[in-house]
């Protein structure tokens, strides 16, 4: 998430905090925690260190973002009033997901 600072934010700034990779300990896959022996019993599944990170698949002639503007959840939500500044030509390759043969994905423009 964009720290909250008192200087406006870029796009830029936004997408950088969307494409930071997220670590987690202790995950556990569905299908890898459902495996059971050959007997049929359970195989105790402990999970292990993962990361996830989310890139734009291609470079779009028009990028449309939805930003979030609200923050917490119930009554501790709250407004959030950071400024971001819209730079109207941006290279967002950094952004993209690398070049791969299955899925097309890339920086392709």
């Amino acid at each position: 998430e964009v720290e909250m600072k008192k200087r406006p934010l870029t796009i830029l700034d936004c997408l950088s905090a969307f494409t930071k990779t997220d670590f987690f300990s202790g995950y556990r896959c569905e299908k890898c925690s459902e495996q059971k022996d050959s007997k049929g019993n359970a195989i105790q599944y402990l999970g292990r260190d993962a990361a996830k990170r989310d890139n734009l698949r291609f470079v779009p002639k028009v990028l449309v973002l939805h930003l979030k503007r609200y923050a917490g959840w119930g009554k501790n939500m709250y407004k959030i009033s950071t400024k971001v500044i819209n730079n109207m030509r941006m290279n967002i390759t950094p952004f993209c997901a690398p070049m791969n043969a299955k899925t097309g994905g890339g920086g392709e423009q």
